[in-house]
């Protein structure tokens, strides 16, 4: 029996739909995590005018900016994941060339190489 080179065109409509959605809640997080850090640092000017010392509002910051990069980051990972199940690369480890079991894509859709223990 020969082995799978690529998902069929109906398995890479599946995995798109999926990541579509995925992609659709990450850009609804991250958007919210902006707008928290903009009126976070909103706040912080607004405090800091005020007189209040700028130091105890630096954590939560700092926090929020790390989130909102995290969340970029899943996003352009969900956006080329989906461009490789256009292009028919989805789910071919970049490493080796072999398929990605569906399992390890439906628990990590954007990996891109194989989970080897």
């Amino acid at each position: 029996m020969d082995k799978q080179e690529s998902y069929s065109k109906k398995e890479l409509k599946e995995f798109k739909k999926i990541l579509k959605q995925k992609l659709k809640k990450a850009k609804e997080e991250r958007d919210q995590l902006k707008s928290l850090y903009i009126n976070q640092k909103n706040y912080i000017g607004n405090a800091v005018s005020a007189g209040s010392g700028i130091g105890q509002f630096m954590p939560e910051k700092a926090m929020l900016k790390k989130l909102r990069n995290r969340m970029e980051r899943k996003v352009m990972k969900l956006e080329e994941a989906i461009d490789r199940t256009e292009n028919g690369s989805y789910g071919i480890c970049e490493k080796t060339g072999e398929l990605i079991d569906k399992k390890r894509l439906k628990a990590k859709p954007t990996a891109t190489k194989i989970f080897r223990h």
